[in-house]
C-alpha cells in the first residue's frame, strides 16, 4: 500500500513540474513579446534623442539679460525683506508699548 501511495505522489509531483513547465513557456513567450514591443517603441526615441542632440544657446546678450534680470529680482527681494524687518520691529514696539501699559496699570 505504501509503495503505491509512493508511485501517486510520484505522478502527482511529474504532472506538477510538466504544468510549470507549460506555464513558464507561455510566460517566456510572453516576456519574449514584451521585450520587442519595448524595443519597438524606446529605439526610436533613443535613436531621435542621439541624432538631435540639445544646443546650448551661449550668446553673451542672452547671458547678460538672464544675470541682469536676476540682480533685479534680487534687489526686489532685498527690498521686501527689508520692509518686512521694519514692520516687523514696528509690530514689536507696539506690543512692548501695550505690555508696558498693563504692566503699569497692574501695579497701581
Amino acid at each position: 500500500m505504501t509503495c503505491l501511495r509512493g508511485v501517486l505522489v510520484l505522478r502527482s509531483i511529474k504532472m506538477k513540474i510538466a504544468t510549470f513547465r507549460a506555464d513558464y513557456a507561455k510566460n517566456d513567450d510572453f516576456c519574449g513579446v514584451f521585450r520587442a514591443l519595448c524595443l519597438l517603441l524606446i529605439a526610436p526615441g533613443l535613436i531621435w534623442a542621439q541624432a538631435n542632440p540639445q544646443q546650448l544657446d551661449s550668446s553673451p546678450t542672452s547671458s547678460a539679460a538672464e544675470l541682469t534680470a536676476l540682480h533685479e529680482a534680487l534687489l526686489q527681494t532685498q527690498r521686501q525683506v527689508a520692509l518686512q524687518q521694519q514692520e516687523i520691529e514696528s509690530l514689536n514696539q507696539r506690543l512692548g508699548a501695550k505690555y508696558r501699559i498693563r504692566r503699569s496699570r497692574s501695579e497701581f
